[in-house]
């Protein structure tokens, strides 16, 4: 009876092992995978960001894909957030630089095609000193989220026994019962 017990028992401990071995780097993001783009600098999704508009109520900015490099021809609209209503469209250069004129103090959403970042505009000489002078907009999603990819062929292989055991043993041990009954 002992005997039986110890097996069962390291059984158990394999079975465990071989389903949790994998499990961090299920739960972590692939390290291959990087992004150049300064996400430090940019708004994320939802974030309000203080921007200084120069004199004349001129904002200037910056359109960045993915990978950090700037895009060109990229057609811009600014959105009033209070009303919705587009209050001005322009594009960037081949440096992905743009600049607005004429704009007023209030919460704006700068849209791209494929990106969009939110902004306090604050009047020359008003805004707070962590206000930026330039708007950044990336294009598409620089964000890396924990993922299956970099997992091998050894990680998928333990997940494999893993589920092969988590079907065996609980059989196994179904069938012993059977057997002393």
């Amino acid at each position: 009876m002992n005997i039986l017990r110890s097996i069962k028992l390291r059984m158990f401990v394999v079975a465990t092992s071989i389903v949790l071995l994998p499990m961090q780097q299920l739960l972590a993001a692939n390290p291959q995978i990087t992004s150049s783009a300064p996400a430090a600098s940019a708004a994320p999704a939802g974030v309000v960001r203080d921007l200084a508009l120069q004199p004349g109520g001129e904002m200037k900015g910056k359109v960045l894909d993915a990978q950090g490099q700037p895009c060109a021809r990229v057609a811009i609209r600014v959105v009033r957030t209070s009303d919705e209503n587009a209050v001005a469209t322009t594009q960037t250069d081949v440096q992905g630089q743009f600049a607005v004129n004429g704009m007023t103090g209030g919460l704006y959403r700068l849209e791209t095609p494929a990106g969009a970042s939110i902004y306090r505009l604050w009047a020359p000489n008003t805004a707070p000193p962590a206000a930026v002078n330039s708007a950044l907009v990336l294009q598409g999603d620089p964000t890396v989220r924990g993922n299956l990819g970099g997992i091998g062929w050894l990680g998928w292989t333990l997940i494999g026994l893993g589920v092969a055991a988590a079907v065996a043993i609980p059989l196994a041990l179904t069938d012993d019962n059977d057997d002393a009954s």
